[in-house]
């Protein structure tokens, strides 16, 4: 019979938390007005019984009397008839195991879902059923194996929209018994969480069998009706959890249709790939793209060339080639689109100029200051104008240089080189450090011998306070070309010293930010740089020391604060000037400076 609301969710929890022996009840939140749905909860096992199923079972009769919709709980198959599954919303399989359906009960349960009706399956729900492939399409994926007893685990949130994992922190702690299963279904499903499987893999053998990739708890839309899962509910202490309660709640509420969630973004099958250019005509060395309002797209490639693709007639064609200096990583990198592109214009390129004097060939890894002098150059933020027509182009002859980051030529590596801008239109630019890490064994390139290129200390460059380079780079770009400082940036110019810092700097301590996005609703970044070098630790390394006055200590700080207030994570730097016997190309800058016109 349908179970209808008698008392509050509080004195339910409380009644299973004492049979528990807890001494508090977390605090519930207040009801709020939600629409009426009835759910059918179907604990039948033919194989393993948990013992949690009751636990279970008054969890979701709780979380119907506190949310206004209404349940069922039975354990006769026969309910599972046209006539009887037409008055649910959705069907809880809770921690069923077996073959707990006829073939007629099946197909019942086919015609439920196509018709709309929702699924909810909990823990061993993906241990029923392993003859029958339209089941086991609807879970994502078969129970195969756990770890002996149960563990604490990461449960690491993938999706935090869904209303099943809104509530939930990105690093999920919880115990339980963590099923390993017999594919991941990541591509066929929307994986809402997964296990780090190196939380407990030194707690109990055999510990995780999936590797990296290990799903947890999913949804889909599936033959007409929506499926959700969870991997969690093995433990009587599951149903007391404030969190985990959340995440059923949540999970039915969806798959009964009463709240929305996306359950498609990562499906494989709901996307198309498109190929839009191809070939080394085309396209070159790839290296960044600028989506145009219209459809457009224009493309950059290391040796120079621009070039812009069409979706009218699905074409390439070259819209400007900037003279570059190409040597190892070097040349054109990033490209961006103006704010106000539609009216002004203006496309963001940045670059490695052609600098009469700078030698085009290789630098000396050894030798002498003399040696290394003639290669110490910039690489340029320009803007270009872009002229659209019947043979669209980039004017060359309209640049205004917007900055330049010092750079020493002649050696690899470590250009970064992407540019965005912020929901407050100010220009971010990520620059790598410019730095071999070749000749240091596959740790920290920190090189402060005389006779050493400086390419190999990125102490002169991403820990250098006075350096762009190793660095992501907040300007406020003017309408005539020239930048201002917004606040937030590492080095207000206000309270820093202009001989030791710049305040463009952001963010510092990077490799090669080679990537990063803008969130246009709050203006955080994220940005992806290049990891550590070393594929062993050494434990014991002598850590070396020096005097007071020859290298500021390594020291974390706050990397800044977005245009919106909000704090991204600590970067690791090391601040003050370069090194003894390592020259800071860098010059102090006004806080407000004009563009240089080419």
């Amino acid at each position: 019979m349908i179970k209808r609301p008698l008392r509050t969710l509080g004195a339910l929890t409380a009644s299973i938390a004492l049979a528990l022996g807890l001494t508090s009840v977390p605090a519930q939140a207040d009801a709020v007005e939600e629409e009426p749905f009835t759910a059918l909860i179907f604990s039948k096992t033919t194989g393993f019984r948990h013992d949690s199923i009751p636990y279970g079972v008054a969890l979701y009769e709780a979380l119907a009397e506190e949310h206004g919709f209404e349940t069922e709980h039975s354990e006769d198959a026969d309910i599972f008839n046209p006539e009887d599954l037409a008055r649910f919303d959705a069907v809880i399989w809770l921690s069923t195991t077996g073959d707990v359906l006829d073939e007629g009960q099946q197909a019942a349960f086919e015609e439920y879902v196509q018709a709309g009706g929702g699924y909810v399956g909990v823990h061993s729900a993906s241990d029923t059923h392993y003859d029958w492939e339209w089941y086991g399409d609807l879970v994502g994926a078969y129970f195969a194996s756990h770890p002996p007893g149960t563990q604490d685990a990461e449960v690491m949130v993938n999706d935090r929209a869904h209303p099943s994992t809104s509530m939930l922190p990105a690093s999920w702690d919880r115990h339980d018994e963590w099923y390993d299963y017999d594919v991941s279904p990541r591509g066929d499903v929307h994986v809402l969480a997964g296990l780090n499987e190196a939380s407990y893999e030194d707690v109990v053998d055999p510990a995780g069998q999936m590797g990296f990739d290990h799903p947890i708890a999913w949804c889909q839309v599936y033959d007409g009706g929506r499926s959700w899962y969870t991997g969690g509910g093995h433990t009587v202490e599951s149903y007391s959890e404030p969190e985990f309660t959340a995440h059923l709640l949540g999970g039915l509420q969806w798959a009964a249709g009463q709240v929305e969630g996306d359950c498609g973004a990562t499906q494989w099958d709901n996307f198309e790939k498109v190929t839009l250019a191809q070939g080394e005509e085309n396209v070159g060395e790839p290296m960044g793209m600028a989506v145009l309002p219209d459809g457009r797209i224009m493309h950059t490639s290391r040796n120079g060339q621009v070039s812009m693709w069409s979706p009218e007639t699905y074409s390439t064609n070259a819209l400007a080639d900037v003279p570059v200096y190409d040597h190892d990583e070097d040349g054109l990198q990033g490209i961006a689109l103006d704010p106000d592109f539609e009216e002004n214009g203006w496309v963001y390129l940045y670059y490695a100029p052609v600098i009469d004097g700078v030698p085009s060939g290789a630098a000396p890894e050894n030798g002498s200051a003399e040696d290394f002098e003639p290669f110490e150059a910039h690489n340029n933020l320009s803007r270009f104008q872009f002229v659209d027509g019947d043979e669209p182009s980039l004017d060359l002859e309209s640049e205004q240089v917007i900055l330049e980051v010092e750079a020493t030529r002649g050696m690899c590596c470590h250009v970064g080189g992407d540019i965005d801008f912020d929901p407050d239109g100010n220009l971010l630019l990520s620059t790598g450090d410019d730095t071999s890490a070749f000749g240091s064994d596959g740790f920290s390139p920190h090189d402060e011998r005389e006779s050493r290129n400086p390419a190999f200390d990125a102490q002169r460059s991403s820990g250098n306070t006075n350096d762009l380079r190793g660095k992501l780079i907040r300007i406020a770009v003017d309408e005539d070309g020239g930048y201002d400082i917004p606040e937030g940036n590492l080095f207000p110019p206000e309270t820093s010293d202009a001989d030791l810092t710049r305040p463009e700097i952001l963010a510092m301590g990077l490799r090669n930010p080679f990537r990063f996005s803008v969130d246009q609703n709050d203006g955080s970044v994220y940005l992806a740089d290049y990891g550590p070098d070393s594929p062993w630790p050494t434990p014991n390394a002598a850590r070396r020391t020096r005097s007071p006055g020859t290298t500021s200590p390594s020291r974390s700080t706050s990397v800044g604060r977005t245009a919106s207030g909000t704090t991204p994570p600590t970067t690791s730097t090391t601040s003050g000037p370069a090194p003894p016997g390592r020259r800071s190309t860098a010059t102090p800058r006004s806080t407000s400076r004009r563009a240089t016109p080419v």
